[in-house]
């Protein structure tokens, strides 16, 4: 019997840069690349389908985000801007975009959340 050994066995995987999970849109945030000292807008203005005007207002697939969450935590109050200017984009693993039906069981509010995951 002839046994044959590699030298080296080399394995790459990508993670995929969008996922749709039922009612949650998610951004791997490694598939987007911004400067070192970028700002968490910087990195909102590379995701597909997330517009942020000059306002600083964030729009997604045409819908505005009133809500952001960090963490699963508001910290912000209502003015997303507060974090988007001056949270660093390296802080953040991924973006999650869901309607927010939390306070609206009934479906007759069109609420949209940004959440952010720090690493």
């Amino acid at each position: 019997m002839n046994n044959k050994f590699l030298n080296e066995v080399v394995v790459k995987g990508e993670r995929t840069p969008v996922v749709q999970k039922k009612d949650t849109l998610e951004f791997n945030t490694e598939a987007f690349k911004t400067r070192p000292n970028a700002v968490v807008e910087d990195l909102l203005r590379l995701l597909p389908g997330v517009q942020v005007n000059v306002d600083g207002s964030i729009l997604v697939n045409g819908k505005a985000v009133n809500k952001m969450l960090i963490d699963g935590k508001r910290f912000f109050g209502s003015d997303p801007t507060v974090a988007t200017k001056n949270l660093d984009a390296d802080m953040v693993a991924s973006v999650q975009v869901y309607d927010d039906r939390e306070e609206d069981p009934d479906h007759k509010l069109t609420d949209r959340k940004l959440v952010k995951s720090s690493t």
